[in-house]
């Protein structure tokens, strides 16, 4: 399997299914979310989390993505429209 972002085969794709680059950004804007969430009623506010992430390299849609994947798995939920907390 081929990494898209690097372009080239990596032995994380092959044992796992996901890149390292895949895993970093889900960890990234997983921290995010937990970080600018604290203290905040509704969860951290997706401008913000978007903001965030581009300051750390990530795109706004790479962001996107990746908050649907963490809210599918349950890792983050939405508790007020695009606003997000740390779930599990």
């Amino acid at each position: 399997m081929i990494d898209l972002s690097e372009g080239r085969c990596g032995i994380d794709i092959v044992a796992s299914g996901v890149s390292k680059n895949q895993r970093d950004r889900v960890r990234i804007v997983k921290e995010i979310v937990k970080d600018l969430s604290a203290g905040q009623d509704h969860g951290a506010p997706l401008p913000e989390i978007i903001a965030e992430a581009e300051r750390k390299g990530i795109d706004a849609d790479k962001t996107r993505e990746v908050l649907k994947q963490l809210a599918r798995d349950g890792s983050v939920y939405e508790p007020r429209n695009d606003h997000f907390r740390v779930g599990r």
